[in-house]
């Protein structure tokens, strides 16, 4: 799946869920909402005090769906556009159709005054210019997914058709273009707060060369949008008491009723707020009261098209979808053949379809082949799941992302003296560097630590922001993210002190609700197992995966230096779902003889412990200064022991992957290092990207080792090649 079909789905499967969460609210008053059902926090059916939808079954959609469905249909028959009197046939079918389903949820009062109108024989191009309420933007999200960006003008013309029959007025057009355009930006690749205020932005400009849209009395949508996007911009936290404030803001400045001066504005406020937390969003705007379907409706196209399908609650998802008997998919792609054919970016023309990595050539005897690769990748170690090349997955990452403050100096203070360094910086690190590699491969990547309030998680915050990652892991109200300071003396030598913050207080069961796709790639860090907190919720979700339905294409263990500290039986429990358990030559070391000395039981074979002694020596540990043992002996006796994929790293000498009996080497290329502090984080962050696009395991490897070899030429921690650099650096590899 390509990333713009991923967020095309996303938006108009959002649209859907956004509508079917609103649907048993719409019309009544929070403290209603609350009286008759409590706080929202799934689908449920219309009560019997619901004037609009009393008695229908949870999940089911309301006008606002079929209405967008309708728009999408004239599209796709029209290539790109709609013409007033097919859309006012259409309607008027509609509404019959939902009259002779004994349906109460018919037409909106714009929409219903203006078909009135028609009825009568008037012309449809005349009938919309009172047409003030929500009923436009509700519908018009699928013009965004048929236009690109590349000519606004056009654009807003479709959407202009779209609203003549109906909404032909400034409010009307105001308020369904914002939401098209920001749509289309999103599938071009704008992120959610930039496209929202740049489709503010370029409506008021092309409304002040080229009115459309008849005057009416009421309040400007677009000053009204910047208003409520101010609001929630100013937002500091994602906190219990400041999420209820921004409710009530949107509440009581903004409003939440039909008019499209208020939902319209609201709903963008929803999608900014909640921008990396699609389903929160949804439900905030179920709970809101007023005109929450179609609030949700609205809030729901952006946060799709901005997250993508694969971030939607896919239970929720299913159920919509079955209630409603919907063919989105098929939709979507009509949809994006119209946009096609009107000039897709170039940039996003090939999408990430997966990754297409060089061709291998024999090289020797132990290295990977193209004939050795059979591409059989249906039995993917730790899951029953049947991966096929091009499968887009996510990365989930659920390490520490912490702040570094890096200072040079001549010596380290005596105590209690004072000293000035000569240059200093901060950058984010930890995990990020993991996810930064992540993303600079092209992959997807959800962040599922715990971030903190204050000056260290904002800087954390705005690092991944800049890159694209979605944060779904908790806040912990009152502690700031935790920080390191290292000082590096003229020799390179570093110290290092560090704090403990928010990243190491994960509550209970705050990934309980953690769910992959097939191709989904999770990362599990070493450094997790050092803090109580994280390290016994890494033990809950693997005891959950080793029960799970669906488990994700691969588990990377990225051991680190813990391996010498972490229990022996969280190890023995990570072990049990098969990870590939990754480390270098140290680690490996240190592995085989935990094995050895504390005898903790694995699903591998025991006859490799004798294997292993072997080449440890008596005193199960390597001489000190004498020969070192055969690294790929080593990785096949590791993996048998441990019955799961064993990565041995060894800097330029290259790794070796052993699973099943086999040993591959992996070619790693030659390179004048310069820093290598986030060699092992670049290989690690590729590795997951290259698994998530479906790539086999020797592939991915491959594709690692480059990346992390390559990194150790620039200074600093993040500092992971691009994917153009990292393939063209493999396929070099390859033609040595």
């Amino acid at each position: 799946m390509t990333v713009l079909k991923d967020r095309a789905l996303g938006c108009l499967y959002g649209l859907a869920l956004g509508d079917a969460l609103g649907m048993p609210t719409q019309s009544l008053s929070p403290d209603l909402i609350v009286h008759t059902y409590g706080p929202v926090v799934g689908l449920l059916a219309g009560a019997d005090i619901q004037p609009y939808a009393p008695g229908l079954p949870a999940g089911t959609v309301t006008d606002d769906t079929e209405q967008a469905l309708i728009v999408a249909d004239l599209l796709i028959g029209g290539g790109g556009h709609i013409a007033p009197e097919a859309l006012a046939h259409s309607l008027l079918a509609w509404e019959q159709q939902m009259c002779e389903r004994g349906s109460h949820d018919l037409l909106g009062p714009s929409t219903k005054a203006a078909l009135e109108q028609v009825r009568a024989g008037a012309d449809p191009r005349t009938t919309g210019t009172s047409g003030t309420t929500n009923g436009a933007a509700m519908r018009v999200a699928p013009v965004g997914i048929a236009w690109d960006t590349g000519d606004t003008d056009a654009l807003l013309d479709a959407v202009y058709e779209s609203c003549l029959v109906t909404h032909n007025t400034r409010q009307g057009f105001e308020g369904a273009a914002v939401v098209a355009l920001a749509v289309s930006a999103l599938l071009d690749g704008q992120t959610l707060p930039d496209a929202l205020y740049w489709a503010v932005d370029e409506v008021e400009a092309a409304q002040s060369i080229n009115p459309r849209g008849e005057w009416a009395e009421g309040a400007s949508v677009l000053t009204r949008a910047r208003w409520a996007l101010s609001l929630v911009m100013a937002a500091r936290s994602s906190s219990m008491q400041e999420v209820q404030a921004i409710m009530s803001a949107l509440r009581d400045l903004i409003g939440t009723s039909v008019a499209t001066a208020e939902a319209v504005p609201c709903a963008l406020a929803l999608a900014s707020f909640y921008a990396d937390r699609p389903l929160d969003g949804l439900l905030a705007a179920a709970n809101l009261g007023g005109d929450t379907d179609t609030i949700g409706a609205i809030a729901g196209a952006l946060l799709g098209a901005a997250n993508g399908y694969v971030l939607l609650p896919p239970d929720l998802l299913d159920e919509v979808t079955a209630v409603n008997d919907l063919d989105i998919e098929g939709i979507v792609d009509a949809l994006l053949a119209v946009r096609e054919a009107q000039g897709l970016p170039s940039a996003l023309r090939a999408g990430e379809d997966g990754w297409k990595a060089p061709e291998l050539h024999d090289d020797g005897d132990d290295v990977i082949t193209d004939d050795e690769d059979t591409g059989d990748h249906d039995k993917v170690v730790g899951s029953s799941v049947d991966v096929v090349d091009g499968v887009l997955g996510r990365v989930h990452y659920t390490g520490q992302v912490i702040v570094d403050l890096t200072m040079t100096v001549d010596h380290l203070p005596e105590k209690g003296g004072d000293i000035f360094a000569s240059s200093h910086q901060m950058c984010v690190g930890g995990g990020f560097n993991v996810i930064y590699a992540a993303r600079q491969m092209g992959a997807k990547v959800i962040h599922h630590g715990a971030l903190g309030e204050g000056p260290m998680a904002d800087a954390a915050r705005a690092a991944l922001n800049a890159e694209g990652v979605t944060h779904h892991g908790p806040t912990i109200p009152g502690v700031d993210t935790g920080y390191c300071v290292a000082l590096t003396e003229p020799d390179a030598e570093r110290s290092f002190v560090s704090t403990v913050g928010a990243e190491a207080e994960v509550p209970e069961g705050a990934w309980d609700a953690l769910s992959f796709h097939e191709g989904d790639v999770l990362h599990l860090c070493g450094y997790s197992l050092y803090h109580p907190r994280t390290r016994a919720e890494v033990e809950r979700l693997v005891r959950r995966l080793q029960t799970a339905a669906t488990m994700p294409r691969a588990v990377l263990f990225d051991v680190g230096p813990m391996i010498g500290e972490a229990p022996a039986d969280t190890l023995a429990l990570i072990g049990g779902i098969r990870p590939l358990w990754s480390i270098n030559e140290r680690e490996a070391y240190i592995l085989a003889r935990r094995l050895l000395v504390e005898g903790w039981r694995t699903d591998g074979d025991e006859a490799a412990l004798t294997e292993l002694a072997a080449l440890l020596g008596e005193d199960k540990a390597p001489a000190a200064g004498g020969a070192q043992v055969n690294l790929s002996v080593m990785a096949e006796a590791l993996s048998r022991a441990l019955g799961a994929p064993v990565l041995v790293r060894a800097g330029q000498q290259g790794a070796w992957w052993a699973h099943e009996g086999e040993v591959v080497a992996i070619p790693t290329p030659s390179v004048t290092p310069v820093d290598s502090n986030g060699a092992g984080d670049a290989h690690a962050g590729a590795l997951c990207a290259a698994l998530a696009a479906g790539e086999s395991w020797q592939r991915a490897l491959l594709v690692a080792n480059c990346a992390g070899a390559l990194s150790t030429q620039f200074h600093g921690p993040a500092t992971c090649p691009s994917r153009a650099e990292v393939e063209s650096c493999a396929a070099e590899l390859m033609r040595d």
